[in-house]
């Protein structure tokens, strides 16, 4: 039987990795199926005792003998990958790999192939905009010009990177664009792994990932740039 379908007495009368769920009840929930109408009554149903998570990381070789796939290492550049696979560099020991799960006695030092997901490009629309501008659009002078509760990101300088968004033939000035405002996120105190961008928390520089800094608050309600 396949997901959500009945009736099963048992796990082998389900395909695959698929479980019988056993109801109580007549018309009691069944994990990740939606009721059934006539069907759904006293019957137990396969279901998946857990949803699929993100491949494991897999230490394949150093130098690898293959072109590696995605969440399989070690990689040392982007042609160690199959198609559109990118190496991530990690920057320390047990750093996750994005899209990955935590993989044992491979994830160590290595570094692993991922799946990028493209990011929007930056794209000039208006200085003044007539309309409220969406992801990594711009001109924008203030947060009323962007949608919903995106940002404003003031720049320094031309060119300078605007977070959530890749550089596009529009970024040649000083325009600003709206972006996602990442929320602060509390990992743990002392953190057991260095810390990204608007995570804590950070008791000084060592404690952030990479060129990332720690800043210091004030107090709780202390804006953090």
């Amino acid at each position: 039987l396949g997901i959500c379908k009945g009736d099963c007495d048992n796990d082998d009368e389900c395909n695959g990795d698929l479980k019988c769920y056993h109801r109580d009840e007549s018309f009691q929930p069944v994990p990740g199926c939606s009721p059934g109408g006539d069907d759904d009554n006293e019957h137990d149903f396969c279901y998946r005792d857990r949803p699929p998570g993100p491949p494991q990381l897999k230490l394949v070789g150093n130098p690898p003998n293959r072109k590696l796939g995605r969440c399989e290492g070690d990689c040392d550049r982007d042609d160690d990958c199959a198609g559109e696979l990118k190496c991530y560099q990690r920057w320390v020991e047990f750093q996750r790999v994005p899209g990955c799960s935590a993989g044992g006695d491979d994830d160590n030092k290595s570094d692993f192939c991922y799946r990028k997901i493209p990011r929007p490009k930056l794209n000039f629309v208006a200085n003044p905009p007539k309309s409220p501008l969406g992801m990594c659009e711009g001109d924008c002078d203030t947060d009323r010009d962007c949608l919903g509760e995106l940002k404003c990101y003031q720049r320094n300088r031309p060119s300078q990177r605007v977070p959530g968004c890749d550089a596009g033939g529009d970024d040649n000035n000083k325009h600003d664009f709206c972006y996602k405002e990442p929320k602060l996120k509390y990992v743990g105190n002392p953190p057991k792994r260095p810390l990204s961008m608007c995570q804590g928390d950070c008791d000084d520089d060592d404690d952030c990932l990479g060129n990332l800094k720690c800043f210091q608050r004030e107090d709780s309600k202390s804006p953090v740039p």
